[in-house]
C-alpha cells in the first residue's frame, strides 16, 4: 500500500454523469481504522450530494430580446438579452472548464447588439460575475438584484444628465453566469464549498478574460471617437463572492503586463473603468504578487482607483470558513514565513496588513456632503489627484489608513456590518446607495 493512498469520491460533474475527486492523506491521521459507522456515514453524504445534482446546463439558449415590464420576470426566461424601459440586460454563459457553454453565439448576440447600442448613445456597461450558489436562470436571487440595481443606475444617470443639461447614457448589463449552484439540496451544498472554489478558479483563467476584454474593447473604440467634453462609455466589472475570485483570476495577468509594461495600457492600469470585488473569496497570497508589483512602479501615482476591494467585517464566509478550509486544504504545504502562510490562508479582504480604507456609516445627524454631489474633494482624491484623506459621501465615511500611497489605484476596504451585514448582503441598500455615489464619483 502506498504510504500516502488517496481517498476518492464521486462528485456530479454535468448532466452525463460524475467525475473523481482525490483527496491525498496520511494514515497517520486516521488514528483508528475505517469503520462501518464511518463508511455509511460517507455513503450517505454521497447520496445526499448527488441526489440534488444540478446538471451543466445553459439556461439562456435562445438568441432573443424579450421585454420585460415592471418587476415581472420575461415572458421567455430562455432568451439572452432582456430590455426593459431603462436598461438592457445580456446573458453569456460558461461551464466548468471556462469555456463558453455549448458555443460562442450567445456571446456574438450579446455583443453586436451592445455595439448596436453604442453606436445610437454612449454607455455605461456593468459586468457582473455571480458567485456560489447562483447561475443565470431568470428566478436567481442574483439575476434579480442585478436587474434593481441596473434600474437604479439609469435612474441616477438620467437625473444626473438633467441637471449637467446632456444626453443620458444608456445602462447594459452583461450577466456572466457559471455552475455557481451544483447542488439543489440547502445543506448538502454546502459541502461544495471547496469544489465550486476551484471552479471559480477555472472559469476565471478560461472564456472569461476574453468577454472582458471584448467589452473593454468596445468601450476603448467609443472613448477614441467620442468628442472633447462628452460623457464616454464607461465599463464597471463587479465580481461576488467566488464570482471575485473568478473575475481576479481573469483580470491580474492582464493587469500585471500594464504595471510592468505601463505603454500597454496607456499609463493608466485596468480592464476598464472601474472592477469591484465584493466579498471575495480568494486568498490574500493570490494578490500579494500583484500588489508588491505594483507598489514597486513609481509611475503607479496619481490614479484613479481601477481596482476596489469590498469585505464586510461579518462576512463569516470568508473570515471564518474560507481560513479552516484552507488550512485543512494547505496542511503540507511548506512556507518561508508565518506572514506567507497567513496570507495563504486568510480571504484577501480580511488580510489585515493588505487592508487600506474602512468604511463606516456617517455619524447620525451628521451631513455628508451629498447636496454638493458629486463632491468635488471626494471627486479629486478617488480620481488621484489629492492626497488621500477621509471622504464623506453616500452617507458613508470612507477613511485612509495610515500605508495608503496617494493616488495608488487598488482600495482593499474594510466595511462595518451596518453597511454589510454578512457574506450575501451586497444588496444592502446603505451599500448600493454608497457604491452608486462611488461610481459617479470614480468615473466621469
Amino acid at each position: 500500500m502506498s504510504a500516502n493512498p488517496c481517498f476518492t469520491i464521486l462528485e456530479c460533474a454535468n448532466a452525463g454523469g460524475f467525475r473523481a475527486l482525490n483527496f491525498p492523506f496520511h494514515l497517520s491521521t486516521l488514528g483508528k481504522p475505517f469503520g462501518m459507522k464511518r463508511i455509511l456515514v460517507s455513503l450517505a453524504t454521497f447520496v445526499l450530494i448527488c441526489s440534488g445534482c444540478v446538471p451543466l446546463q445553459q439556461y439562456r439558449s435562445k438568441p432573443e430580446i424579450c421585454h420585460v415590464t415592471g418587476e415581472d420576470l420575461p415572458v421567455d426566461a430562455q432568451c439572452q438579452i432582456e430590455q426593459t424601459e431603462h436598461y438592457k440586460l445580456g446573458f453569456v454563459e460558461l461551464d466548468d472548464q471556462g469555456w463558453l457553454l455549448k458555443d460562442r453565439e450567445q456571446l456574438k448576440f450579446v455583443l453586436e447588439n451592445l455595439k448596436q447600442e453604442e453606436a445610437s448613445s454612449r454607455l455605461i456597461i456593468v459586468a457582473f460575475v455571480h458567485g456560489w450558489k447562483h447561475n443565470a436562470s431568470s428566478g436567481d436571487e442574483n439575476v434579480k438584484m442585478v436587474r434593481k440595481n441596473l434600474e437604479l443606475l439609469s435612474r441616477l444617470e438620467f437625473l444626473a444628465s438633467k441637471s449637467e443639461h446632456r444626453s443620458a447614457r444608456k445602462v447594459f448589463g452583461v450577466y456572466l453566469g457559471w455552475r455557481g449552484l451544483s447542488s439543489s439540496l440547502n445543506y448538502a451544498n454546502n459541502l461544495t464549498f471547496w469544489e465550486r472554489k476551484n471552479t471559480a478558479h477555472e472559469v476565471g483563467r478560461g472564456a472569461l478574460a476574453e468577454v472582458f476584454v471584448r467589452l473593454d474593447k468596445i468601450r476603448r473604440e467609443s472613448q477614441e471617437l467620442s468628442p472633447e467634453g462628452e460623457k464616454k462609455t464607461r465599463l464597471i466589472i463587479v465580481g461576488h463572492s467566488f464570482g471575485g475570485a473568478a473575475t481576479y483570476s481573469a483580470l491580474a495577468p492582464l493587469l500585471m503586463e500594464q504595471v510592468i509594461f505601463p505603454e500597454t495600457a496607456g499609463t493608466r492600469i485596468g480592464i476598464g473603468d472601474l472592477t469591484v470585488l465584493v466579498n471575495p473569496a480568494f486568498e490574500a497570497s493570490k494578490f500579494a504578487v500583484l500588489r508588491d508589483a505594483a507598489l514597486a512602479e513609481t509611475f503607479l501615482t496619481n490614479q484613479p482607483v481601477r481596482l476596489a476591494v469590498f469585505t464586510s467585517r461579518k462576512d463569516l464566509a470568508t473570515k471564518t470558513a474560507f481560513p479552516i478550509g484552507r488550512s485543512i486544504s494547505t496542511v503540507f504545504e511548506d512556507y518561508f514565513s508565518p506572514v506567507q502562510r497567513r496570507a495563504d490562508r486568510t480571504a484577501i479582504g480580511h488580510f489585515a496588513r493588505f487592508q487600506s480604507h474602512d468604511l463606516k456609516p456617517s455619524e447620525e445627524g451628521k451631513q455628508t456632503e451629498e447636496e454638493g454631489f458629486p463632491s468635488a474633494t471626494a471627486k479629486q482624491v478617488l480620481q488621484g489627484k489629492a492626497p488621500p484623506k477621509p471622504l464623506s459621501f453616500g452617507g458613508c465615511e470612507l477613511i485612509p489608513r495610515g500605508n495608503v500611497r496617494p493616488g495608488f489605484p487598488i482600495y482593499n476596504i474594510y466595511v462595518d456590518p451596518r453597511i454589510i451585514k454578512n457574506h450575501n448582503d451586497i444588496d444592502n441598500p446603505k451599500f448600493i446607495k454608497f457604491l452608486t455615489a462611488f461610481f459617479v464619483h470614480v468615473l466621469d
